[in-house]
């Protein structure tokens, strides 16, 4: 074998060994681009579930705070109402006392007597057919006598005293009640309550 064969050989394997190299760092060169797009890639996609995770996380503690706050209020106004409706109860007891009373002082039959005149004035002359407790019967003479050609009955429909008085001729019915005074008295002090 001669030396020229030899180097040629050498040359040849030498320019393989370089031709592989060169595949070596081409590869290398490839396999390192890749990866780092395939990084970029995770991080891209890990930074948006994250993203999702905080915005869904806060939806929940958001959702969670508004039910916390529904609650609250609503245990407020529970609280309030309760409340209110102690005061209301309490008032209202005291005064149903008063007017309890009232019906059995001398002063109940000056407002009985004021009352029929009150609706017959507002009857116009027709016959009004007053309507009264069977407690308070026996102002019914009085009643006849201020207030000639009416009539005077007990009706279980009222409880605290006063008068009712009914027209038929006109189809008219006034409610002189003092059930009726205190279920309006009622109804203003809770509406008063709803705007405060």
């Amino acid at each position: 074998m001669d030396i020229n064969e030899l180097s040629g050989a050498e040359e040849f394997i030498a320019s393989i060994e370089a031709k592989a190299v060169r595949k070596c760092e081409e590869l290398k060169s490839e396999a390192e681009k890749r990866s780092r797009s395939e990084l970029k890639s995770a991080k891209k996609s890990a930074e948006r579930q994250t993203k999702i995770r905080i915005s869904d996380g806060k939806l929940l503690l958001s959702g969670q705070i508004g039910r916390k706050n529904a609650e609250l209020a609503s245990e407020e106004r529970a609280v309030f109402f309760a409340e209110r409706e102690k005061v209301r109860s309490e008032i209202f007891e005291s005064v149903e006392k008063k007017v309890g009373s009232f019906t059995q002082s001398p002063q109940y039959a000056d407002f009985i007597l004021d009352s029929a005149k009150r609706i017959s004035e507002i009857a116009r002359g027709e016959q009004v057919d007053f309507l009264m407790r069977k407690e308070d019967l026996p102002l019914a003479e009085t009643i006849r006598s201020a207030c000639p050609g009416c009539t005077v009955s007990a009706t279980d429909e009222i409880t605290a005293g006063g008068l009712v008085g009914v027209v038929e001729a006109k189809s008219l019915r006034i409610d002189d009640s003092l059930d009726r005074r205190l279920a309006d008295e009622l109804e203003r002090f809770c509406e008063r309550g709803l705007e405060q």
